[in-house]
């Protein structure tokens, strides 16, 4: 059932639509920095890193971008196509 999934019934910004939408934009890079992530979370009157913080998570939850927050080594790195990431793997993988 849904209600037992780990993020349902939290409350979260209505701003992470055009967030998310934002950040879909940007998807031909492949990945941004987390200032860049930061710039357009302010861009669309989210304010504080803390609440940032908490819809890049959300999105990273729902597979839709790749922060890897808690990693001192890749925290700067925002992956805004995931796609690109997995077949880099499988490339890795493969060879």
């Amino acid at each position: 059932m849904t209600s037992g999934l780990k993020h349902v019934g939290d409350e979260i910004a209505k701003q992470w639509v055009p967030i998310r939408l934002a950040l879909a934009d940007r998807e031909k890079e492949h990945y941004i920095s987390y200032t860049d992530c930061l710039a357009i979370c302010k861009k669309h009157k989210v304010e504080d890193e803390q609440s940032a913080r908490v819809i890049s998570g959300y999105l990273d939850a729902l597979g839709l971008i790749v922060h890897f927050k808690d990693d001192a080594t890749l925290h700067d790195f925002v992956i805004v196509d995931p796609r690109w990431v997995v077949k880099a793997v499988y490339a890795v993988l493969e060879d």
